[in-house]
């Protein structure tokens, strides 16, 4: 892969940004597949889960240079990781049916792994199926660090809850159960936590992100067309990536995009009120295939955003769609 010149602009006001897609090198022959999670360290080099048996986890530097490669023969399916305050890097395994806790080489220091103790509450493999809340996991989905060092999951694909335990992995509490109201889930896909320990979670098939105390006392919602990540800068603004309503079908069908509910990353304040919006340039596809699934931000204020484009697609997308975007704060 060979980082590109810009290759477009998007946002407004306070929010613009350069955007490089096809961002980063990797070795000869390797290519990313459809790239589920993005985290950034202390000192601003990315990590990228994507979806390989091989090298599941790549790293590369701020210029975009691969550094090293790990989590072969370990996860089942990596799909979203944060760091902590120590430099470790906590990553959820959705199919694993787990969370697992690594130093920034790779090596395993926590794993919580649930895969032999799956509770029967309903899943079916389609959205809404879930009929009751059970423990952690069933297919889980988000991690976030709250201020005081506790582990906050979401879960997840076959779950509606989301999950406190402390530093050492024991569960404190849990809160959240299927449904449409405040404080229940239609796939809770994503979680990040502010400075104030207030909790959001991209509730995505509900088309919203929801606000909770620490506590899980729910505090507000906001429209958001599946919502499936969040991160927070400096300032305490939340970056919401959007999958939008795009339907797709086998080929012949006839797509449908939603008015006003196209992918997109949305700039927001804590109350949720749309500070940019940052669209793609997908002119023949439009917005088809842009596929928003997880965004990460570094010290600069730089945006990486990482797509699961082929499964999104229904297998439709073209082949060399980029999966990793750098969006440069101008």
């Amino acid at each position: 892969m060979i980082m590109q010149q810009t290759s477009y602009r998007t946002g407004s006001g306070d929010f613009q940004y350069d955007v490089i897609e096809r961002w980063g090198e990797l070795p000869d022959g390797w290519t990313l597949a459809d790239t589920a999670g993005v985290a950034v360290d202390s000192v601003d080099n990315l990590y990228v889960l994507h979806r390989s048996d091989a090298h599941p986890v790549i790293v590369l530097d701020p210029a975009g240079r691969f550094v090293r490669s790990w989590g072969g023969g370990l996860f089942k399916r990596a799909h979203a990781a944060c760091f902590g305050p120590d430099g470790s890097v906590y990553c959820v395994d959705d199919v694993g049916h787990a969370l697992r806790k690594f130093d920034s080489d790779g090596r395993l220091l926590l794993e919580i792994n649930t895969a032999d103790a799956l509770t029967d509450n309903g899943y079916d493999g389609t959205f809404g199926s879930v009929t009751q809340s059970g423990p952690p996991f069933n297919l889980p989905t988000g991690v976030a660090i709250s201020p005081e060092g506790h582990i906050i999951t979401s879960d997840g694909y076959g779950n509606a809850r989301i999950h406190r335990f402390t530093d050492a992995g024991k569960l404190i509490a849990s809160f959240g159960e299927p449904g449409h109201g405040p404080g229940e889930f239609l796939l809770p896909h994503g979680v990040v936590v502010d400075r104030g320990g207030r909790i959001y979670v991209a509730d995505r098939e509900n088309n919203r992100v929801q606000v909770f105390l620490g506590d899980g006392a729910f505090l507000s919602e906001w429209p958001a067309p599946r919502a499936s990540s969040l991160c927070l800068d400096h300032e305490q603004n939340v970056y919401v990536t959007e999958m939008g309503q795009v339907m797709q079908g086998q080929p012949g069908n006839k797509h449908i995009v939603k008015e006003n509910a196209r992918p997109r990353v949305t700039v927001r304040d804590t109350d949720g009120h749309i500070l940019a919006e940052l669209a793609p340039r997908e002119p023949a596809g439009d917005g088809l295939y842009f596929s928003p699934h997880s965004i990460a931000i570094d010290s600069a204020g730089n945006l990486y955003v990482a797509e699961v484009c082929e499964s999104y697609s229904g297998g439709l997308a073209p082949k060399d769609r980029p999966r990793l975007h750098k969006y440069v704060r101008r």
